[in-house]
């Protein structure tokens, strides 16, 4: 499989894996009921090590997803490579 069609695939296994993701943290954050959402309440859940990994997991997805879809955005519709390199360097 060459980098191009590594990278397609990536973009898509990113997007559903965001999905997924994205619907789990609406879910839990926002459609469960808990009572009074607090200050303490929001600190004492973010502590917990499952919701590091499941917020920083949701941020590198995140990242990449965007990172890669701009670069490929650049690779395909900008024609010259001066400007195209300056975006890519931006």
């Amino acid at each position: 499989m060459d980098t191009g069609a590594l990278r397609w695939l990536l973009q898509r296994v990113s997007g559903i894996a965001l999905l997924v993701v994205l619907l789990f943290h609406f879910g839990v954050a926002h459609y469960l009921p808990v009572g009074d959402v607090t200050y303490q309440a929001v600190a004492q859940r973010l502590a917990q090590p499952f919701w590091k990994f499941f917020n920083l997991a949701f941020l590198i997805l995140a990242l990449y997803h965007g990172l890669n879809g701009g670069w490929s955005i650049l690779e395909d519709y900008v024609e010259k490579s001066w400007l195209r390199m300056t975006l890519m360097g931006l």
